[in-house]
């Protein structure tokens, strides 16, 4: 209950309870060190998967979770080594397999993660997921039009899902499909208003429609949810040159360089701004 209402602190009490009393709670260890994940404390997620694996080494489970925690930390391939290790226990784990699929992508073989979501798919297909990790992992090898029905299958399975909607609109963009890929990224804000990826790649297909004026009011969406994203400061920036304001344009290039101190095509593109309103 106290995970559910993202009560970790309470939560992590109480694990440290039921685990001081007996070492060989399986369940508070595994739910002890999810609350680590789910707080972001990964760093210390990974320390309890460690002393759970030494209680319980043929728990499937607690070597694919703590493949997940690697993945959080960018260590795809000492991931993959924990999933491989789980799947050894449990070659039935659907969640194993896309674990192992998406580090295997993260770490730049999405040609070889593509059996991995399939094997995924295979032991659950209604792991929306899966489905759309297969789309992405298309895409990355360049099979878009192919991509785009394992998104349509993950969205048929959670319309809700925001990222599904978000990923669908990044191939369509890609595949100059700009209408399309707008009407994703609408769908796509239109669960979370607070997607900032959403708003910022918005921008992006209407600034190539030559909506110029919409794609500012976008970034302006994406800059007040996250005034410290430095690419979409460097977006607005863009639009507003090319609608000739430079004035403004050279104030969210500052902002830019504020949070991407030193860049060098930021420092560029300020000269040219700068060209623009006779500065330079």
């Amino acid at each position: 209950m106290l995970l559910q209402k993202k009560e970790y602190t309470s939560a992590l009490s109480c694990f440290d309870s039921s685990i001081a009393r007996d070492h060989s709670n399986k369940y508070a260890w595994i739910d002890r060190c999810w609350a680590y994940r789910q707080s972001q404390q990964l760093e210390k997620a990974l320390d309890c998967y460690d002393s759970a694996s030494m209680y319980f080494p043929d728990e499937a489970a607690v070597w694919r979770d703590r493949g997940q925690v690697l993945s959080d930390l960018k260590r795809y391939g000492d991931a993959r080594v924990n999933y491989d290790h789980s799947l050894g226990l449990d070659p039935n784990d659907a969640w194993a397999w896309n674990g192992k699929g998406w580090s295997v992508l993260m770490g730049g073989d999405a040609a070889s993660s593509i059996p991995c979501f399939d094997s995924a798919i295979a032991k659950d297909r209604s792991d929306a997921t899966a489905w759309l990790n297969r789309g992405w992992a298309l895409h990355r090898v360049g099979r878009l039009e192919g991509a785009l029905p394992y998104y349509d299958s993950a969205i048929t399975r959670e319309p809700g899902r925001p990222d599904a909607w978000l990923t669908r609109g990044l191939t369509l963009a890609s595949l100059n499909r700009s209408k399309q890929a707008l009407a994703s990224y609408d769908s796509a804000l239109s669960r979370d208003r607070g997607y900032v990826q959403a708003w910022g790649e918005r921008s992006a297909v209407l600034r190539k429609l030559n909506r110029l004026s919409e794609a500012v009011a976008s970034l302006d969406s994406a800059l007040a949810r996250d005034p410290e994203n430095s690419k979409a400061w460097e977006e607005k920036s863009v639009t507003l040159f090319l609608m000739g304001r430079y004035e403004e344009s050279l104030k969210s290039c500052d902002m830019a360089l504020k949070y991407s101190p030193g860049r060098k095509d930021l420092l560029d593109m300020r000269e040219q701004v700068l060209g623009k309103l006779g500065q330079k």
